[in-house]
């Protein structure tokens, strides 16, 4: 006798439902109603539906309802109707707050699943570890939850008061000893998190922060038959020392299907197991899909088509996202103007997203978002050259030389695009060598033309995330925090914009960049 099960698995769809990009409005093909569409053609008795986290955040529409009242969030009626199984937390899942989360999970019909985060050192934060899924022929497949546990190097204290993120690593040991009581006839892990090693050759790809232990469970779990990913947005979809490994891109463009098949003789076993990934290119969006998020679907375009202010002079677009951060594109300095100004810090950061897209000319609250899309707030903390030297020498790693010609390292473009670790400054003037050993290229800093000192002492205000240490800037994690500003900086620049109302753009020449 033989079983067939099959697995789909998505991640990281960053709140987007409907196969739209925001930004202008256009069709694309991405979302989860398209997702729906697809994975109606399988046997919902063969078949189990997981997500793995980063699920709440990402997209206008997240950002926006947040601050709404609403009976039922429009991600957990659309994975509802979906008949999603399981759903595993992401970091950024968090980005709203305990409450926030808790409300979503709470109205999931899905299990949620988490084994290595718990609340006050003793309860579990979500529902189970893991989940023995059983179908009634008797076959048994043991489904663990875990999230990156480095969320505390990003996240605001507020969001994580009370909560402990346990090494996944560890966590994993210990739950596997009980999920193998069950005897299951496969074991599926499911993480948030993803590789920090090449999974062709296993040399490091990355700094082994802990961020990233995928490839240190497929090392030391050999027993584990499936090891569904997130985190970093890759396509991944492959066996890799005998386990399965699924990562399913973002934003619902993706989907991952695992089957395993089973024999029976004297009892069930793991006979063969396959792994490739579905594209919903050919798909419609599920209309009841359409219909479930119609009235928040019909507020966000409303607020994103709002006109707050307008362009003077030059335009203020981003085409081409390496000069944006090579020339310093004047929305830059907009913003770092925006921050100086509600914090009265002297020196300001930035990032980018990986793509920023400017402003039109009638600058309109989608603009806002498509530029500036992350949640972030910011923090004012106290810095010295010496430490702001080592920030700028972090930042500065962002540039190589390839033919003598200067372009972007690919430690921020592979195995994950990172251009949003780029900070520029303000406040600050400074020349970056690139031909110079990582280390040694801030080779000129100033502030008014007066060569900045190590015991000079700034106050410097930046995002949360940064602040935190996010992107391996640990130098900011230990700065003293002078004070937090809690609003949201999309709404911080587009209250700016209202005031102000009409934006001549400035380009500081403030940072230098030569071979």
């Amino acid at each position: 006798m033989k079983k067939t099960i099959q697995i789909l698995h998505t991640s990281d769809i960053h709140g987007h439902i409907l196969p739209i990009n925001y930004a202008n409005n256009e069709y694309q093909d991405i979302g989860l109603s398209k997702i729906s569409t697809l994975t109606k053609h399988y046997n919902k008795s063969n078949t189990i539906l997981i997500d793995t986290g980063d699920t709440i955040q990402g997209s206008p529409m997240m950002h926006i309802l947040q601050q709404k009242d609403h009976d039922t969030h429009p991600i957990a009626s659309t994975m509802n109707h979906m008949k999603y199984d399981y759903f595993i937390p992401g970091n950024h899942d968090f980005n709203f707050g305990q409450e926030y989360l808790s409300s979503f999970t709470n109205q999931l019909n899905a299990t949620t699943l988490c084994a290595n985060i718990t609340k006050d050192n003793q309860s579990l934060l979500f529902q189970k570890p893991y989940d023995i899924y059983s179908t009634k022929e008797g076959i048994k497949i043991a489904f663990i939850g875990l999230t990156t546990d480095y969320i505390p190097n990003w996240e605001q204290p507020s969001h994580i008061k009370n909560i402990q993120f346990h090494s996944v690593i560890d966590s994993l040991k210990n739950i596997l000893v009980e999920v193998k009581k069950h005897q299951p006839q496969a074991i599926v892990v499911a993480y948030h998190g993803g590789f920090e090693k090449d999974l062709e050759t296993f040399k490091p790809t990355m700094k082994d922060t802990k961020e990233n232990v995928g490839s240190a469970i497929i090392e030391q779990f050999p027993e584990v038959d499936v090891l569904l990913s997130g985190h970093q947005h890759r396509k991944i979809a492959q066996t890799v020392r005998n386990i399965l490994v699924s990562q399913p891109s973002s934003k619902g463009d993706l989907l991952s299907e695992i089957t395993l098949e089973f024999e029976h003789h004297n009892g069930w076993t793991l006979k063969n197991k396959q792994i490739k990934q579905l594209t919903t290119n050919n798909y419609p969006s599920d209309m009841r899909i359409e219909s479930i998020v119609a009235h928040e679907e019909e507020i966000t375009q409303q607020y994103l088509d709002q006109v707050i202010g307008k362009v003077s002079g030059e335009s203020m677009q981003i085409n081409n996202q390496f000069l944006a951060r090579f020339n310093k594109h004047p929305i830059v300095s907009l913003i770092n103007n925006i921050q100086l100004e509600v914090s009265g810090a002297i020196i300001s950061c930035m990032s980018l997203a990986n793509d920023s897209t400017g402003f039109d000319d009638n600058i309109s609250v989608r603009n806002v978002f498509s530029t500036y899309p992350f949640p972030n707030t910011l923090t004012i903390v106290k810095i010295n050259g010496k430490e702001l030297k080592l920030a700028l020498e972090e930042n500065a790693k962002y540039f190589t030389l390839i033919n003598n010609q200067i372009t972007i390292s690919d430690t921020f473009s592979k195995p994950k695009e990172q251009h949003y670790n780029y900070d520029m400054f303000d406040g600050v003037e400074y020349t970056i060598k690139v031909s110079n050993p990582i280390g040694q290229r801030i080779i000129s800093l100033t502030r008014h033309n007066h060569q900045i000192q190590e015991t000079d002492e700034f106050t410097l205000v930046l995002n949360n995330y940064r602040a935190a240490g996010g992107g391996d800037f640990q130098i900011f994690r230990n700065l003293d925090v002078i004070k937090e500003i809690p609003k949201d900086v999309p709404i911080l620049i587009i209250d700016h914009i209202k005031e102000v109302k009409t934006i001549v753009p400035n380009k500081k020449n403030n940072i230098t960049i030569i071979k």
